[in-house]
Order: C-alpha cells, then structure tokens, then sequence
C-alpha cells in the first residue's frame, strides 16, 4: 500500500468533504467543507487528499498562521475517514508530510488537540511531537524538531 497526498480538485472535493471522523472524534476537528473553504482566503494554508494507493482515505491541512505564528508551521487539520482507520494511513500521511516538509527547510511542526482527545494524545506522543507547555484556544499545543533525521526516522517504525 502506497500513501500519497495529492491536490484537492474539481474531481475529488465532493469525495473530500464526505469524509467523516469516528464518531468519538467528530467534535474534535472541523468538518472537511469548511477547511477546503478556509484555504481559499489563506493563501498560506495548503490541503491534500490522502489516498492509499487510488482510494480517498483521508484530509490533511497545514500552513503558517501568518497573524498569530508567523514563523510557525502548523498542521491545523488532520483527519482519516472512520472507514479507514487503523491501517496505518494516518503515520503514512504524516510521514510523508513531514519529510516534504523537512526536505523543505521547515525546522519544527507544530500542531494542538482537545485535551479530552486521548487518542490525538497518543498518537502524536507516538510520533515523536513533545509537549510544548502552551495552550492556544483550549487546545493542548505539540512540537516535533525536522532538523533531526532521527526524528524522521523514529516515525517509520
């Protein structure tokens, strides 16, 4: 199985904004449609389809939050459709997200979740983000240091 993360277009939007978390995650994250809306007045936020080989699995979204953290690159939305998970999509994408963004000169991805989101907790523990200490907006907030190939490495286990 090859994961990739492909543009959102004229052909795969529908399919995106039809993707739905587990149901014990629905409140933790904004529906697909708004977040493909958002990016359209952020010029500085990119999203991707992720798919597993030719099938649509899940959204991604990420960029630098020009008012708030300029210097910052943030994965403000990250989600696997409920069908889909527990295959390994999820690490697949954020691998490779992370390595385009190391190989990018991106020195650190930061990213936040509910603190009632155990999972969320879990699984970018896992991956090897680290506490940062803040809350933003009610919201745990994570790091992960790219200027470590051992960082990389670490998420291919």
């Amino acid at each position: 199985m090859t994961v990739t993360l492909r543009p959102i277009t004229k052909d795969n939007w529908l399919a995106c904004i039809d993707l739905r978390p587990a149901d014990d995650q629905v409140n933790f994250i904004a529906p697909n449609v708004f977040s493909i809306a958002e990016s359209h007045f952020y010029p500085q936020t990119h999203i991707r389809a992720i798919y597993a080989d030719e099938t649509l699995v899940g959204f991604l979204m990420w960029g630098v939050d020009v008012a708030e953290n300029p210097t910052e690159m943030w994965v403000w939305r990250f989600m696997i459709d409920r069908a889909h998970q527990g295959h390994g999509y999820g690490r697949a994408a954020l691998t490779a997200l992370l390595h385009d963004l190391a190989a990018a000169g991106v020195p650190a991805v930061y990213l936040s979740y509910e603190p009632n989101n155990t999972r969320a907790a879990r699984f970018y523990a896992n991956a090897g983000f680290e506490l940062t200490g803040r809350v933003e907006h009610g919201e745990i907030v994570v790091r992960l240091s790219l200027s470590s190939a051992a960082n990389l490495g670490n998420l291919e286990d």
